[in-house]
């Protein structure tokens, strides 16, 4: 989960061949099938799905020379999803060949405990929320050469991370304000911050790529990256220090798929399902 942000943050402040002209079609939605990891046991993690995400384009207008695309993003739980869910609302502009796209449009930014743990009835709620700390915009210019070649630059990104775990009682591990109790664990918030700075950035070429929504031609994008985390407990354990990402961009509907991989474990993917244009 955490990787895609920073994919998609690195994807969007480059310059690429043709806008993502789907995001300007009012009634369009792009749905997107998600997977994040868990611990299952030594230094070893298991892929689960997570919040399905659906983009729709409510509206779209020009005005004094700059075109505005309404988008609401719908979050959805996979495991009780009348019970959690989410939205929030976007603007997407183009001005000059120059698209503003918010940095978290299209990562997977909740994940709910009832997904993550399915067999605790009376869990509720979320199990992480990401937020951004830099500013919530990138940049794409549109106007780039015809020849499908990529400039990219270095960058690097901060996530805040409200995560809510359960934890093993025992003599350093004393309930304090605030827990909560299920089935004789306890659940408890814990607040961390994630930093990435990219390494090295390739575009690996053309290709056809078939995901459930479809087969498209798109560009294969990787990037390996170096990858922080303070406060974060067992996770910074898991996690190695550099991480990598492979993204496939289709200039017809926009991402089809993001991979993420930290050692030998795959951490999460991102995966288009659905296209109503």
């Amino acid at each position: 989960m955490t990787r895609a942000i920073l994919l998609l943050a690195v994807l969007f402040s480059s310059p690429f061949v043709r806008s993502q002209t789907i995001l300007f079609t009012k009634g369009a939605e792009l749905e997107y099938k998600t997977f994040s990891s868990k611990p299952t046991g030594f230094m070893k993690l298991e892929l689960y799905e997570v919040t399905r995400i659906t983009l729709t384009v409510t509206d779209v207008k020009d005005s004094n020379g700059i075109k505005y695309a309404w988008i609401t993003k719908t979050g959805k739980a996979i495991e009780r999803p009348e019970q959690n869910s989410y939205e929030k609302k976007y603007i997407v502009t183009q001005e000059n060949n120059k698209m503003k796209i918010p940095k978290d449009l299209f990562s997977v930014d909740t994940v709910y405990l009832s997904d993550r743990y399915p067999e605790l009835r009376k869990g509720s709620g979320y199990h992480a929320v990401m937020n951004m700390k830099d500013d919530n915009y990138m940049l794409l210019d549109t106007d780039s050469t015809a020849s499908g070649v990529f400039s990219y630059s270095s960058t690097s990104e901060e996530i805040e991370v409200k995560s809510r775990e359960f934890v093993v009682e025992g003599q350093q591990s004393k309930r304090q304000a605030g827990d909560q109790i299920y089935y004789g664990g306890t659940l408890r918030t814990n607040d961390y911050t994630i930093h990435i700075s990219s390494i090295e950035i390739k575009n690996e070429g053309e290709a056809k790529f078939k995901v459930k929504a479809g087969s498209y031609k798109c560009y294969k994008l990787s990037t390996s990256s170096k990858i922080k985390i303070k406060g974060a407990g067992l996770l910074a354990a898991l996690m190695k220090n550099e991480t990598t990402s492979v993204v496939y961009y289709s200039p017809e509907v926009g991402i089809l798929k993001t991979e993420d991989t930290n050692g030998k474990n795959q951490t999460g993917y991102v995966e288009l399902v659905r296209v109503k244009r």
